[in-house]
């Protein structure tokens, strides 16, 4: 019996050591591929080609140069910016007052999905945007 539950504990060990940090998997150039954009009024989506990049350095800053057209709204966004990362969230801050959270939806090596949030005239579009390496 001894020997079946140390049998457990080194898989589990071995498991949890070999998975990269949440925000180890973050770091490089990501590609923009698409965005999908739900509004929170009327409930509809729709989804978009994006084009641009982000890139998340090891030192928690980073650079952004993407954009796409959603509902017939153009939205782009550029810059320097810093982060921090945990396993649900990423936080971004360009310098402005407000830094913009995005939730993971899913993290894969090759494969982030992030969301937030971005206020349009009278409605609120939840963005979510692929990302791949």
């Amino acid at each position: 019996m001894k020997h079946f539950f140390a049998s457990i504990l080194f898989v589990t060990l071995l498991i949890t050591s070999c998975s990269k940090d949440s925000m180890e998997i973050l770091y490089g150039t990501w590609k923009v591929v698409s965005v999908e954009a739900e509004s929170t009024i009327t409930g509809e989506k729709s989804t978009s080609s994006a084009s641009g990049s982000i890139t998340f350095d090891e030192d928690g800053t980073g650079t952004l140069n993407y954009s796409f057209t959603v509902a017939g709204v153009t939205s782009s966004s550029s810059g320097a910016f810093e982060w921090s990362a945990n396993d649900n969230t990423i936080t971004l801050n360009a310098g402005q007052p407000d830094a913009m959270s995005w939730e993971r939806i899913e993290n894969k090596k090759k494969k982030q999905v992030l969301q937030y949030e971005i206020d349009v005239t009278v409605d609120v579009l939840i963005i979510q945007l692929t990302l791949e390496m």
